[in-house]
């Protein structure tokens, strides 16, 4: 009885409190990473006590032990916020809390671009709306979840938003219009390196639309991306540029055979 009382007491000390601690006095052990200066400086810049949450502290040896949430209780005194709402455990050892912060940091599953791009959806946010407008016209969709090969289903929304914050609305409407018109929706040609390709294309190049379209048509999306890889190796052994790039070299190139062929003009370069 006497042993099943101790651990009872034992568990009843490890139920977490909840109260509100001074940040001067939460302490960081040597199982904690070092702080990322660059992350505190992030999270001191989009400071949103909203999504601050609780810092997870032990209780040992009369001193509170950060085992989550170092990076926070940096931000909270940088910002002059002396006081921030603990998870407080008492009764574990410090290789416990170990065990604790190792089990935290390795179970984490952050969220992907399309679940994050989702969630932007949900919320109503200006930009993400504007964007499934888009994708909505042409008769496309995001992936929620990514890893989605269907057709007329967009995976690398993280691409598309890159392209729509770099390049503009129009042009994000002019790269999904060329790829639909193209392939119809074919879901290798919604890759990320296709989209970022021909979006560099489009920056760099004049060019007319129905001759892009048929000079890039009998060829499926796939041969556009082996194409453009055989590129990086044979134009630049050794050197690691992104396939994009090299896709938007292969449709200048596809784009001038056709013109040549067909007695049209050939593409210019862009102006700067």
């Amino acid at each position: 009885k006497m042993g099943l009382l101790k651990t009872i007491n034992k568990r009843e000390k490890q139920r977490p409190v909840y109260q509100p601690l001074n940040v001067d006095l939460l302490e960081m052990a040597d199982y904690q990473r070092g702080l990322k200066q660059n992350k505190v400086a992030n999270y001191v810049k989009n400071y949103d006590p909203m999504i601050f949450g609780t810092i997870l502290v032990s209780y040992r040896d009369n001193r509170y032990w950060i085992v989550d949430g170092q990076h926070r209780v940096e931000v909270a005194k940088r910002l002059g916020i002396k006081t921030v709402w603990c998870q407080v455990i008492e009764g574990l050892t410090y290789e416990q809390e170990a065990t604790e912060f190792h089990k935290i940091n390795t179970r984490r599953v952050p969220l992907n671009a399309n679940q994050k791009f989702h969630a932007l959806v949900e919320s109503k946010d200006n930009v993400a709306l504007k964007i499934v407008g888009i994708l909505n016209k042409y008769g496309m969709v995001y992936s929620r979840r990514g890893q989605e090969f269907v057709p007329n289903c967009i995976t690398a929304i993280g691409s598309v938003q890159t392209i729509y914050a770099k390049c503009g609305a129009e042009q994000l409407d002019t790269v999904l219009r060329i790829v639909k018109r193209t392939w119809n929706g074919d879901h290798v040609s919604l890759r990320a390196e296709i989209l970022k390709g021909l979006n560099t294309f489009i920056s760099n190049y004049i060019y007319n639309e129905e001759t892009l379209i048929k000079a890039l048509e009998k060829l499926k999306p796939l041969d556009l991306i082996t194409m453009a890889r055989a590129s990086v190796i044979s134009r630049r052994p050794g050197r690691s540029d992104g396939t994009c790039f090299h896709i938007a070299k292969t449709i200048r190139d596809l784009y001038e055979d056709y013109a040549f062929q067909n007695g049209g003009e050939m593409c210019g370069r862009r102006a700067g």
